[in-house]
């Protein structure tokens, strides 16, 4: 995507390779699981994450604490079921991701701004959810009395059907403030300026929300790409809102129970053990892998595995594998970022995490200026110009690429698998002339044309169909048939001219 100055990011890699994986059959038991192959994947290529240009503060622990005690007490007057939480937040959902995996540095571009404003709530255990409240679509449109009201009232209706009385939590904001007093909701509030540490929605509800939001985004993107599209992430209003919808739907009970677990607002149980994430030996294996310039990733992750077991979860060192790739070879950097994150841990669980000495970085003198400098941190060759440096040549590139296949992902399969029979002795590499006779008429395309307008307008048509359950699944399926179209035709226009040069030889 680099020659369109686009860029990807981990779960769009993953997702790629899984198509790749299904194009040449490989065996599932030969498919690569979880995201430990992206970093040495990454560093085999050259590849690095660039910057695109373009709440929780200081509280003390001890307000938090009490504020927690008073929610407890509050809600032990209801069944678990019947706690709830609701909580707004603002979506930028035409915004493409920010950082991106690439070959290098790609030109910056303009911040997409445009936010929708939604309203999520949730009970304790995630066995209910209420659809998303569409508040408004730019960044002045936040949640007013009037609104607030108006959710209130569709919310508490739905209680009363159900004959329950329910508890709803939601923060101290001016526009939670409303004179309707509900029969089957008792309104409660959270002090201010702590809701980031008690507030269930804030804990992780609505991140986990986003990032399916995200994928599912990012999945487009690869389709558009797929088709041909030079704006891949160009989707319109109605399409955001149907994938906002898919997003808040997969978001799961159990990611809701852990994110009410986590704020403390529930009485407390006693763990049974500390969780393998803070377990002292893997963090010895972690620290060994920051200050080992030998240790591969894959090896370390052996080890963790070997030694956690069924309880080796990749999600719960993916940052300390990150801060140790994001060092590129610094041992004391990738050391000491290690060290910061174990400490964190411990001040969590109350272990006492013994972090193994880090070795000793070696300095060597500069041969030429006697004076002593780390070997890695040097600037080799004349300095970069003020030109160079705010406009690089590798921006000024973007267009050409070796990595660029007009067909697609059916170009590159096919690529493949001709390389892999020339080496195997398969076939013989043949040099064909592009020659085209003047005197022999193409095909018509028209029924190209005709079929690629024919997508579009039911790619459309599925987007506005708002009843239709499956409408967003069957846009992306047409789509996909719409990129294909878009490969066949110059490839059929080829094998066309090379059977027109042949009769025309004989």
């Amino acid at each position: 995507m680099e020659e369109k100055g686009e860029a990807v990011n981990g779960p769009m890699l993953q997702e790629k390779r899984k198509r790749f994986e299904d194009e040449f059959n490989i065996p599932d038991e030969k498919r690569l699981e979880g995201e430990g192959w992206i970093a040495p994947f990454c560093r085999a290529y050259k590849i690095k994450e660039y910057q695109q240009h373009g709440e929780a503060g200081s509280v003390d622990p001890n307000i938090v604490d009490s504020e927690r005690a008073r929610v407890q007490k509050v809600l032990a007057t209801f069944p678990p079921k019947d706690w709830w939480n609701f909580d707004e937040t603002s979506l930028f959902a035409f915004a493409p991701p920010d950082r991106g995996l690439t070959t290098k540095q790609m030109k910056g571009k303009k911040k997409e701004k445009f936010q929708i404003t939604l309203g999520l709530a949730t009970n304790t255990d995630g066995s209910e959810k209420m659809p998303l409240f569409y508040i408004g679509r730019n960044k002045k449109s936040w949640m007013t009395a009037e609104l607030f009201e108006e959710w209130v009232r569709i919310f508490d209706r739905k209680m009363g059907e159900a004959k329950r009385y329910v508890c709803l939590y939601v923060d101290n904001s001016s526009g939670h403030s409303i004179t309707y007093k509900p029969q089957h909701v008792q309104l409660e509030f959270f002090l201010p300026n702590l809701t980031s540490h008690v507030q269930p929605n804030d804990a992780g509800i609505i991140h986990s929300f986003k990032a399916h939001y995200r994928q599912s985004f990012c999945q487009q993107a690869i389709d558009l790409d797929n088709a041909g599209e030079r704006e891949i992430y160009k989707i319109t209003l109605h399409e955001a809102m149907v994938m906002a919808k898919e997003a808040w739907d997969v978001v799961t009970p159990i990611t809701i129970k852990h994110c009410w677990d986590h704020c403390g607002i529930q009485k407390a149980t006693a763990p049974t053990s500390h969780p393998a994430h803070a377990n002292p030996e893997a963090w010895g294996i972690i620290q060994e892998f920051a200050v080992d310039e030998a240790m591969t990733l894959p090896a370390a992750e052996k080890r963790l595995q070997e030694l956690l077991k069924d309880e080796y979860i990749y999600k719960h060192w993916r940052e300390a594998f990150n801060t140790i790739m994001e060092a590129e070879g610094d041992t004391a950097r990738a050391a000491e970022g290690v060290e910061r994150l174990a400490h964190h841990v411990l001040h969590r669980t109350g272990l006492t995490i013994r972090i193994p000495a880090r070795s000793t970085l070696q300095l060597h003198p500069n041969p030429e200026t006697g004076c002593v400098i780390e070997s890695r941190n040097q600037i080799f060759g004349p300095p970069p110009t003020i030109n160079e440096v705010l406009d690089p040549k590798e921006e000024q590139e973007i267009g050409d690429s070796q990595y660029a296949f007009e067909g697609g992902d059916t170009e590159i399969v096919a690529a493949v698998q001709h390389e892999l029979a020339v080496k195997q002795g398969e076939i013989a590499e043949t040099v064909e002339s592009d020659d085209e006779p003047e005197d022999r008429q193409m095909p018509p395309k028209l029924i190209y044309t005709d079929l690629v307008s024919m997508c579009e307008t039911l790619e459309a048509a599925c987007i506005h169909v708002s009843n239709a359950d499956s409408m967003l699944d069957l846009a992306r399926l047409l789509r996909q048939f719409h990129g294909t179209l878009r490969r066949e035709e110059p490839q059929n226009a080829r094998v066309q001219s090379k059977l027109d040069q042949y009769f025309i030889r004989k």
